[in-house]
């Protein structure tokens, strides 16, 4: 029989708290196929691609959560079912729209569970890139600083698509879009 873990009283650092949250949404989710990447457009913002079932027909359906900059720089949170996409935040009504069939919400439901899970993981990237802010460690802009911060992100980004992949296994072989 194994020992149990020893327990602490001491407060979860942010970024623990929203680890526990994504882990939460991994165990709970009907998604499969769950990718986290650092964004593109928007430094320290995490783009999630995930698939769901289209319960009317069958088919796989990709679902994303992205960030774009517009041309002023300004970051925005868009959302993807398919092919169809719209700028969040969405609500389960604004859902509605976006899924491929009326009569079908769960795809609704689907999109607001992976933006939840891209604040969360846009979250733990954006406290991981912090780090290395802690006096002593690093001048802040220099060189070293950012090696540092793209070395906590870089992790991040693979502890997070790790946990998505015991939870959520792998993408589907037969997505449909």
């Amino acid at each position: 029989m194994s020992e149990p873990l020893p327990t602490t009283d001491e407060p979860l650092e942010p970024w623990e708290e929203s680890l526990q949250d994504f882990l939460r949404q991994c165990r709970t989710t009907l998604l499969v196929g769950l990718q986290v990447a650092e964004s593109e457009q928007v430094r320290g913002a995490a783009d999630l691609t995930a698939y769901s079932t289209d319960p009317v027909n069958g088919h796989i359906v990709r679902l994303r959560a992205h960030w774009t900059a517009d041309t002023m720089g300004e970051p925005s949170h868009w959302l993807s079912i398919g092919e169809t996409t719209a700028e969040a935040p969405c609500t389960l009504k604004d859902t509605a729209e976006m899924a491929p069939t009326a009569e079908d919400d769960r795809l609704g439901r689907d999109i607001l569970t992976l933006h939840t899970m891209a604040h969360l993981a846009t979250a733990i990237l954006r406290e991981m890139a912090l780090r290395p802010h802690v006096p002593g460690l690093a001048e802040p802009g220099g060189q070293e600083w950012q090696e540092m911060t793209d070395t906590e992100v870089s992790d991040a980004l693979a502890a997070l698509n790790g946990i998505a992949r015991i939870y959520l296994g792998g993408a589907p072989a037969d997505e449909d879009s």
